[in-house]
């Protein structure tokens, strides 16, 4: 069966602004195709069918993705192919075997604290405990912190009341507050040295430890930008050389001059900084390159001036702002940067094409932040069992599970290729390339964002005519002279 004859027969229903979001439309008729496919057959080619069913190929992969995570698809190199499970006999309940339940073998479930709910992470999350119980018969229950808690003192009220084994730390860059580290104990030994294998990206710890040892990290989220397609096209803007690090210094100037006056070309200044060439190392010269990047991008936009930026010059950076994810989907914002867990949940609702790129430099380094880990309650005293979770967790199935469902980079070697294939970039990425910032410590990064990268001097060159260069030696002395003062 051609293209055209699939389409007819099983795609003729779509609908585009029907009642169902074309994303679901597409995963009805794909599930109904497949099902009439022979097992290890093999599965259209997915670029040539968006293009038969005129789609965007995002939407299509979505769709897609779906059958193979329920396991009726399965990619390899050689192609897409069905995969129909044999028919098993249904499995009987073992309480129709005895009067009495076995005594002495129900294991009380772990607790486990979480804050994060946005709909990929709560379900990856339920999954993750059902899998955990089905392997080794210790179940786990979750409680979700209520939205309500917005303060370090709320949450550690609501630890203390419920005492779970685990919970989540609230960040992990900065200290560790007062109020939640009197609540932690040390993890097993056995944990601690986890990441000094070689399964593991453990440079992140060499070089720029964690705040305390009793953290164990699961994931981090790069820093991500991303660039409207669509309106480059319209335009007549070629986006030359953003996937290949340095992204807007390249062509900002050609969207400074070709985009109207009604689209924004980046979000936030922020976005403009960690798009340059941002440091490993910090040093004078390294500082300098940094802040000209940055200072650069900034003075092509003075055609424009600060209207070029959707978000004021004195606003915090706000990465996951929604007003920014609004406008980029109503084509209203060319391009805007953010962590990588924002941005494969906005990425759902984008009707158009983009491109995702690293920011900085893609042959050495990206900005990353740690942004998930566990502490043990002080009070927990299943440390075996919170033990082989954690492990469990850590293995390199469930951090690939955990990349590909909810976009964040995991820990585990394995999962760097499932992570490029969620933002559509280049399958030959290095797992050397997405450990972030290998030899600049915290404090680095703090005074270095903090010194310079805001207030007044991008302000200065947009609305008060001053020129890059000035505003670079301004800018850098103001940054060596804190940099001086923290003894860094």
């Amino acid at each position: 069966m051609n293209l055209q004859e699939i389409s007819r027969k099983y795609f003729s229903g779509l609908e585009a602004g029907g009642g169902k979001l074309l994303y679901q439309q597409l995963y009805d008729c794909l599930e109904s195709m497949v099902e009439d496919l022979p097992h290890k057959s093999e599965f259209p080619p997915e670029r040539e069918l968006a293009a038969a069913l005129q789609v965007n190929r995002n939407t299509l992969r979505r769709a897609i993705g779906k059958l193979v995570e329920s396991g009726v698809l399965v990619r390899s190199n050689k192609g897409t192919f069905v995969h129909k499970k044999e028919k098993s006999a249904p499995e009987f309940h073992p309480f129709l075997y005895s009067d009495f339940p076995p005594v002495g073998t129900v294991k009380p479930a772990l607790k486990l604290m979480l804050y994060e709910n946005m709909p990929e992470q709560v379900q990856f999350w339920n999954e993750a405990a059902a899998e955990f119980r089905k392997r080794t018969g210790t179940a786990v229950k979750i409680d979700w912190l209520d939205v309500k808690c917005r303060t370090n003192c709320d949450y550690r009220d609501v630890v203390e009341s419920l005492k779970p084994d685990l919970f989540q730390l609230r960040g992990l860059s900065a200290a560790i507050p007062p109020e939640i580290a009197e609540l932690m104990q040390s993890p097993p030994p056995e944990l601690e040295q986890l990441f000094s294998g070689p399964d593991y990206l453990n440079s992140y710890f060499r070089q720029v430890p964690l705040s305390d040892s009793r953290v164990i990290p699961l994931y981090f989220t790069p820093f991500v930008e991303i660039i409207n397609l669509e309106l480059l096209k319209k335009y007549g803007i070629e986006p030359e050389g953003f996937s290949a690090g340095y992204s807007l210094e390249k062509f900002l100037d050609r969207c400074v001059a070709g985009l109207p006056q009604d689209i924004y070309i980046s979000g936030h200044s922020g976005t403009l900084c960690t798009a340059g060439k941002y440091p490993e190392t910090i040093t004078r010269e390294s500082a300098r390159r940094n802040i000209s990047s940055a200072m650069r991008m900034i003075e092509k936009l003075k055609p424009r001036g600060a209207s070029a930026l959707m978000m004021p010059l004195d606003s915090p950076f706000h990465w996951y702002a929604p007003e920014l994810n609004a406008a980029f989907t109503a084509g209203q914002l060319l391009h805007m940067g953010g962590r990588s867990l924002f941005m494969a949940h906005w990425s759902a609702g984008w009707p158009f094409e983009v491109q995702f790129a690293l920011p900085g430099n893609n042959t050495s380094s990206c900005a990353m932040d740690v942004a998930m880990a566990f502490v043990w309650h002080k009070d927990s005293t299943r440390q075996d069992e919170t033990a082989e979770f954690i492990r469990f967790l850590l293995s390199g199935e469930m951090q690939c599970k955990l990349a590909r469902e909810t976009g964040v980079m995991p820990f585990h070697r394995d999962a760097v290729g499932v992570f490029a294939e969620k933002f559509s970039m280049d399958p030959g990425i290095t797992a050397e390339q997405l450990q972030g910032h290998r030899e600049a410590s915290h404090s680095h990064l703090v005074n270095f964002w903090g010194a310079w990268s805001r207030q007044p001097y991008f302000e200065r060159i947009l609305n008060q005519g001053a020129g890059a260069d000035e505003m670079i030696e301004l800018a850098l002395n103001d940054f060596w002279k804190h940099h001086q003062q923290i003894g860094e």
